[in-house]
């Protein structure tokens, strides 16, 4: 066997260890709130966003006893310049005296599918998917040019990427509060009633907003890191006690995706 079809072959049992079709089989229910929760928005590759949120919320936790969590509502690759290096970030570990739970979002299923079944037709590529693969360090003429794209995907993302991205969970269940990327993918009636109920605050991302609202039992905070170049958190005392802290860029990097 050629170490082209090998390598190929490593690739795919990689890519199939851990399963991705039931991500809300993974999904977190815990009873009682922590003393404080900061809900981040989509990333989308803002690294430079990221790291001062980061920063913003660990001064502001700093008189605040008992467990602090960090919640990253998904969306965390394409569009941005930083996907890979987000990814490396969150591998890296939570601030110290914090737990970080990262959820998936829409954009890290699609690039999962492309990892799945490399094409040029992917509609990963048309919403972000070449900004995520130039963060690796893959350009356009490089992957038209390949004639085998499994090999080419397996050498520049690391099988740790990976893992990461298929061990995401959907969501977050905590107390009287549903943390989730997007009300409009939970996919059917179980997951809805479980993480949607009446009585329960959403709390999501997915849905670009020029500013974070919390209002009838409904908090989002996807202020367009990569359109307007603002991140922002979320921070809950319980679902009723909420306030926003926000990193902005100097200069919004605008993606060049559909």
């Amino acid at each position: 066997m050629s170490i082209s079809r090998m390598s190929e072959r490593i690739w795919r049992k990689i890519s199939s260890l851990v399963s991705t079709r039931d991500p809300y089989a993974r999904s977190w229910i815990v009873g009682e709130w922590p003393a404080v929760i900061y809900a981040v928005g989509d990333i989308h590759g803002r690294l430079d966003l990221l790291r001062p949120l980061e920063a913003l919320i660990v001064t502001d936790a700093a008189n605040i006893g008992g467990q602090k969590w960090i919640v990253m509502l998904g969306d965390y690759v394409d569009r941005g310049p930083y996907s890979a290096q987000v990814i490396d970030h969150l591998l890296g570990g939570s601030p110290p005296e914090f737990r970080r739970i990262c959820i998936a979002g829409n954009h890290e299923t699609a690039m999962l599918r492309f990892i799945d079944r490399p094409t040029l037709n992917s509609s990963w590529l048309r919403i972000g998917g070449l900004e995520t693969l130039a963060s690796y360090g893959l350009s356009l003429a490089e992957i038209r040019q390949s004639r085998n794209l499994w090999n080419l995907i397996a050498s520049h993302i690391p099988s740790e990427h990976i893992e990461f991205l298929r061990k995401l969970p959907a969501g977050v269940s905590v107390a009287d509060a549903s943390f989730v990327h997007s009300t409009e993918l939970i996919p059917n009636e179980q997951y809805k009633s479980a993480f949607l109920g009446p009585d329960r605050t959403i709390v999501h991302g997915h849905q670009v907003i020029e500013k974070a609202f919390s209002r009838d039992k409904r908090v989002n905070v996807d202020t367009g890191a990569y359109v307007f170049g603002r991140l922002t958190a979320a921070r809950m005392l319980r679902s009723n006690e909420v306030t926003f802290l926000e990193a902005v860029a100097q200069n919004p990097i605008v993606s060049s995706s559909i």
